[in-house]
């Protein structure tokens, strides 16, 4: 049925042709500019519909989205499928796959959190180990910035500082016990150069 429009019919027999063709890209892209001329053309809303839903299932249909899945790329995914929900923000399966993602993207970061935490602790136990108690205290000070409640590196931190305040009062019992028997002949040789107090 022609209108009395030939420019509307002229956008009519476009559109018709890309759908035929199932040119989805340019089918939403036409459409969107054939409604924002004439607004009150509902065959041009009608073809913005299909198009918006075709196009959306397209793309979740191609191999870019199947390799993402393939990859476990969620934040990509999460990308992709929040892209497509501004062309089809009603969409129910594009915000259950959205939610999806983003689970996928929690657990990933637990997971690498997980363990980046178990690899700290065996290279925190390997540093009191080998008596690197500075470097340990200073690990754990690292992580309990970031995690201050982390028990694990609380009770590492506890035993690494106790240790290195073991050390350092070692450390200063030898020099003391070096150091006064010279300090104490020197002041017997000497006694009257030595000031008081």
């Amino acid at each position: 049925m022609a209108s009395q429009n030939p420019q509307i019919d002229a956008l009519l027999k476009e559109l018709k042709s890309l759908k035929s063709a199932k040119n989805f890209d340019q089918l939403l892209l036409r459409s969107q500019e054939a409604l924002m001329a004439f607004p009150d053309e509902a065959d041009f809303l009608d073809y913005l519909h299909y198009a918006q839903e075709h196009y959306v299932k397209d793309k979740l249909d191609s191999q870019i989205v199947d390799q993402l899945i393939e990859k476990k790329d969620y934040a990509a995914l999460a990308a992709v499928y929040q892209k497509l929900l501004t062309i089809l923000p009603d969409s129910r399966d594009l915000k259950h796959r959205l939610q999806k993602a983003r689970v996928k993207i929690q657990e990933a970061h637990r997971d690498e959190l997980k363990t980046f935490y178990a690899n700290a602790e065996k290279q925190i136990k390997a540093m009191v180990l080998n008596g690197q108690y500075e470097s340990a205290v200073t690990a754990c000070h690292e992580i309990l910035e970031q995690d201050p409640e982390n028990k694990t590196f609380i009770h590492l931190l506890v035993k690494a500082d106790t240790l290195l305040e073991k050390e350092m009062n070692d450390l200063l019992e030898i020099y003391y016990k070096e150091t006064l028997p010279v300090l104490y002949k020197e002041y017997d040789a000497k006694h009257e150069h030595f000031i008081k107090i």
